[in-house]
């Protein structure tokens, strides 16, 4: 082989090491959005290393273009991503498009073109964002209305002209992607849109236009979200946290209790209990750490109420005992387990460390990591917290400052 056919190999085999190397950074940041072990500087170090390896991508001309095309085959979201990155910093709308119509086509890749254009400089982003809602083509509207999201941009009149229009309202994934932007944003203009939303039949429509009255301060409709409450259902966690975030107490420990009667319901209960903040629920709490597959999750909502560390204060088990102790838990399988990465509580320890501690929290309050919810106290959080902590706070802050936005805790501090 020639030398310079070996030098182009060469620089070939690195740039395609920048697309794969982008990729996989982005998938371990999109996980960490919401994790326990990551906080802002964390993602923030992600970000820097996504972002050099982009911009060696971007230096290396058509090569890296065609490089990004062949990794979209793999129909990942990681490399959709970076071959979204790619064509909106050139500018190229024929790029652009090429990305769109693979993406839109694959539910599993869209995230990663959804994400880019959160990530682009804000130029660039504005740009195809009202390109995307201008359009006939319902599924741009869909895009940019995600990127909306993320980013909490207002689209101001086109947000009302989407939710006027009659083929929204034929489209139930448009039509609730509107409405829950209508809350994240708090556009209070658009209530008689959620009202009508709340009429709908379609579950989706009927529980976005919910979910946004209720963070908006309608609190009258919280029966609409007791259904997705009490069963599997794909808006579970967001029906959870919003609900006991404003239930009063006596009717939050009542369905707490419906929950806990159900083993289907078990894990909703734990997530509840942490939810709600009111100290009385954590015996119960350390009764379930007990359990194998509840006993991580109970953890968890113990040091998100208490604010108490299981490792720092030594009330962890080792995992070897653990799984020597539970013979029917794989360790292997355990890694696919969404509690994977969260301490064991040991329930004697905790019980014993939690009567010295009980004295300094009364019942009947909430509390969110160890102190009484305040403002400022979970501005505090927010700034210092981890990225689970964080996800938790940006809700409870909307909830109590009516003319707040809410906060997306994942959204990117760099661009490109």
């Amino acid at each position: 082989m020639k030398p310079d056919m070996l030098k182009i190999n060469a620089f070939e085999s690195i740039v395609e090491q920048y697309a794969t190397e982008a990729a996989f950074l982005w998938l371990l940041r999109k996980q960490s959005e919401k994790s326990t072990l990551y906080d802002q500087q964390d993602l923030s170090e992600l970000e820097q290393r996504i972002t050099g390896n982009l911009e060696g991508l971007i230096e290396s001309g058509e090569m890296g273009w065609h490089i990004c095309l062949r990794q979209l085959e793999f129909e990942e979201a990681g490399e959709t991503f970076v071959a979204a990155m790619l064509a909106l910093h050139l500018n190229d709308a024929q790029k652009i498009k090429t990305v769109c119509e693979i993406a839109l086509e694959n539910p599993q890749m869209l995230p990663g073109l959804e994400s880019a254009l959160g990530w682009i400089n804000e130029t660039s982003s504005k740009f195809w964002i009202d390109r995307f809602l201008n359009v006939t083509d319902l599924r741009y509207q869909d895009l940019g209305l995600s990127a909306c999201s993320i980013k909490r941009r207002d689209p101001v009149n086109i947000l009302t002209r989407i939710l006027q229009s009659h083929e929204t309202t034929k489209n139930p994934q448009l039509y609730a992607k509107a409405l829950k932007l209508v809350g994240e944003l708090k556009r209070f203009d658009l209530v008689p849109a959620l009202n009508q939303g709340m009429d709908s039949e379609d579950e989706e429509v009927k529980f976005w236009a919910s979910w946004s009255a209720i963070l908006m301060g309608n609190l009258a409709v919280i029966n609409n979200i007791k259904p997705f409450v009490f069963k599997q259902n794909a808006f579970l966690e967001q029906a959870l946290e919003l609900a006991f975030n404003i239930l009063p107490n006596d009717q939050a420990r009542i369905w707490i209790s419906e929950m806990s009667k159900e083993s289907a319901n078990l894990r909703s209960a734990i997530k509840a209990s942490s939810i709600l903040g009111d100290p009385q629920v954590v015996p119960w709490l350390i009764q379930q750490m007990k359990n194998v597959e509840s006993s991580r999750l109970a953890g968890l909502s113990f040091s998100l109420l208490t604010g108490i560390d299981l490792e720092q204060n030594k009330l962890d088990k080792d995992p070897d005992i653990v799984f020597k102790d539970n013979s029917d838990t794989d360790i292997e399988d355990d890694a696919e387990n969404e509690d994977s990465d969260l301490p064991w509580p040991d329930p004697i320890k905790i019980q014993y460390f939690w009567k010295q501690q009980e004295a300094k929290f009364k019942k009947g309050n909430r509390y969110f990591a160890g102190q009484p919810i305040t403002i400022e106290w979970l501005k505090s959080v927010l700034v210092n917290g981890n990225q689970f902590q964080r996800s938790c706070v940006a809700l409870k802050l909307a909830m109590l400052e009516s003319n707040s936005i809410l906060l997306n805790t994942a959204t990117p501090t760099v661009s490109i």
